[in-house]
């Protein structure tokens, strides 16, 4: 969910598919990136390059033991750039 302050108070802004909550998907082509409802629209047919709730991840080294377990659910490849 997006907000915008104007004028008037804050507005709640809706996403392409005019709802007011976006999935926490990406989805990669091979030249494009399908964020939020197209992700997850597109997991059916691209099922190995697609991450949902990646949010999961966020702040997590790859040397940690909760990293490890929550990689057991990814279906796509991933490498550690530090740690």
């Amino acid at each position: 969910m997006f907000g915008a302050a104007t004028r008037g108070g804050v507005k709640i802004l809706a996403n392409e598919g005019s709802h007011r909550e976006t999935n926490n998907c990406v989805g990669y082509g091979q030249k494009q990136r399908f964020i939020g409802e197209t992700g997850q629209a597109q997991k059916v047919s691209n099922f190995k390059n697609t991450v949902s709730f990646f949010n999961r991840f966020l702040g997590l080294k790859c040397s940690d033991e909760s990293f490890a377990e929550e990689a057991k659910y990814l279906t796509v490849k991933h490498q550690s750039n530090n740690d």
